[in-house]
């Protein structure tokens, strides 16, 4: 841990510090969320008492039933596993991927973004000698069998939003098991200073519209500019 920040300014110092250029963020709203990605959270426990083949199952069931209900609106319908995952997961789908970015202030705007009763969280990942796949290996990975270690990629197929926050995702080879690394350490904001820092991103320019190029982004920035002014 490198300790707590009560604004962008002294976020910036910190991570000036401690940051390279391989370095990844993701910000989280609540301290205590640990690096796991949404089918392996608490609110799926059930599936972390499964044995692999079955968890597989399942979320092999879930893929299809989001590629024919989803249909219409992809751009395309042979989107290859992981693109397909990636798909799912920008619209609220249960999927084995985390996602990160390489925007240390899009990080630390999500980090403060909600549960204002609650710490955030920063986490830093020098990924230098991480594994990534490229659009080769991605497209070679037909099955979920087939994903044998955690690793990153970048959607070729990013949405406006992807681009935008400068995202990319990590698979997990176990979603039930929270990743570790020792080249990961996170910053700290108190749940008090969550309104200030807010107040900061929106003078610069930082905000839901900005993250979030679409209606949701229009609407969530609206909501809070009206409330908060």
């Amino acid at each position: 841990m490198t300790g707590f920040i009560s604004s962008v300014s002294e976020f910036a110092s910190t991570i000036s510090r401690f940051s390279d250029h391989s370095t990844l963020y993701r910000g989280v709203s609540k301290s205590e969320y640990a690096l796991i990605p949404s089918i392996g959270r608490e609110n799926f426990k059930l599936l972390n008492t499964l044995p692999e083949s079955t968890l597989q199952k399942f979320e092999k069931d879930l893929i299809l039933l989001f590629q024919a209900n989803s249909y219409q609106h992809l751009r395309h319908n042979n989107l290859p596993l992981l693109e397909l995952l990636a798909f799912g997961q920008h619209h609220g789908l249960k999927t084995r991927l985390l996602d990160w970015t390489k925007s240390a202030l899009a990080a630390l705007f999500f980090a403060v973004e909600k549960n204002p009763n609650d710490n955030g969280k920063v986490f830093l990942f020098k990924s230098r000698s991480h594994k990534y796949l490229n659009s080769d290996s991605v497209c070679e990975i037909k099955d979920l069998a087939d994903i044998n270690q955690n690793s990153m990629f970048i959607p070729l197929n990013s949405t406006p939003r992807i681009n935008v926050q400068q995202g990319l995702f990590m698979v997990f080879d176990k979603p039930n098991e929270p990743y570790e690394n020792d080249k990961i350490t996170y910053i700290e904001i108190h749940h008090k200073d969550k309104p200030k820092i807010q107040k900061e991103f929106y003078l610069l320019g930082i905000n839901n519209y900005t993250l979030f190029p679409d209606i949701d982004g229009i609407t969530k920035f609206l909501n809070w500019e009206k409330y908060n002014n």
